[in-house]
C-alpha cells in the first residue's frame, strides 16, 4: 500500500464505525486508525547489503457495554464491507467478555501540546539519496579513523514516520503524527594476530541530533579500545 487515505476520508469512516458499534447496542465506542512508512538502508563495505521501503496502514474498534464488557477488532482491509465486519466482531467480542471495573470513555477534551511535538519534517523529506550518503560518510568515516579497522561489516540507515486518528462516541477526536531516525556502524578490526568486532548506534526523532560521523567514530573506539 503506497497511498493513504486523505484525513477527511480517515475521519469520515472512523465516524461511520462508531454510529455502525452504537446501533448495535453498545453504550460507547472508540476508534483508533494507524498509518505509517519506513525506509532502510545498510552498506557491508560500502556496497549496498539491504535496502527497503514499508507501507502500512489499519484501524481498530473498541466498544464497550455499561457494566464494563469490552470487545476490540483490529483489521488492514479499509473497504467499507471489511470495516462493518470489524465493528460486527468487536460488538460479538464484547457481548461475550467477562464485565472489568473501569471501562468507560473519557469525556474531557482534547488539549494538544506543542511542546510534545515528535515530527520533524527534516527526517520525512529525506531521500533515498541523501541515505545512500549518509551509509557513504559512516564507511569512509569508519574506515580512515583508526589503520586496525579491516572492514565496516555495516552502515546503516533507518527513517519512517507515523500517524494516527482517534475518536470517541463521547466526541473527543484528533490527530497525531511522529518521526524518527536511527543509524549504526559495525566495524572489524585486526592488529595482525587478533580480530573484534563492535559497533555503535544512535536514534532520535530529530535528525539534527544524529552527527553520523561521532557515531561511526563511537563504534570504532568501542572496538579496538
Amino acid at each position: 500500500m503506497t497511498e493513504f487515505l486523505s484525513r477527511e476520508e480517515v475521519e469520515s469512516i472512523s465516524n461511520w464505525m462508531l454510529d455502525e458499534a452504537l446501533r448495535g447496542g453498545v453504550s460507547g465506542a472508540d476508534v483508533l486508525y494507524s498509518e505509517g512508512a519506513g525506509s532502510g538502508l545498510s552498506l557491508k563495505d560500502g556496497e549496498i547489503e539491504e535496502c527497503v521501503t514499508g507501507f502500512t496502514a489499519g484501524i481498530g474498534v473498541r466498544t464497550i457495554m455499561s457494566d464494563g464488557r469490552q470487545g476490540i477488532s483490529y483489521g488492514n482491509r479499509l473497504d467499507k464491507l471489511s470495516l462493518r465486519e470489524l465493528v460486527e466482531w468487536s460488538l460479538f467480542n464484547c457481548r461475550n467478555s467477562e464485565p472489568e471495573e473501569g471501562i468507560m470513555l473519557y469525556e474531557g477534551k482534547l488539549v494538544s501540546d506543542p511542546s510534545l511535538d515528535l515530527e520533524d519534517p527534516e527526517i520525512t523529506a529525506v531521500t533515498p539519496q541523501k541515505r545512500m550518503e549518509f551509509c557513504r560518510v559512516m564507511t569512509e568515516s569508519a574506515m580512515s579513523a583508526d589503520s586496525n579497522i579491516i572492514s565496516v561489516r555495516s552502515a546503516s540507515w533507518n527513517d519512517g514516520w507515523g500517524s494516527s486518528f482517534y475518536c470517541t462516541s463521547t466526541g473527543l477526536e484528533g490527530w497525531e503524527r511522529g518521526s524518527s531516525a536511527s543509524c549504526g556502524v559495525t566495524v572489524i578490526a585486526g592488529d595482525g594476530r587478533n580480530t573484534e568486532m563492535g559497533g555503535h548506534g544512535e536514534e532520535s526523532r530529530r535528525l539534527d541530533e544524529l552527527d553520523i560521523r561521532k557515531i561511526a567514530l563511537k563504534a570504532v573506539e568501542k572496538t579496538v579500545s
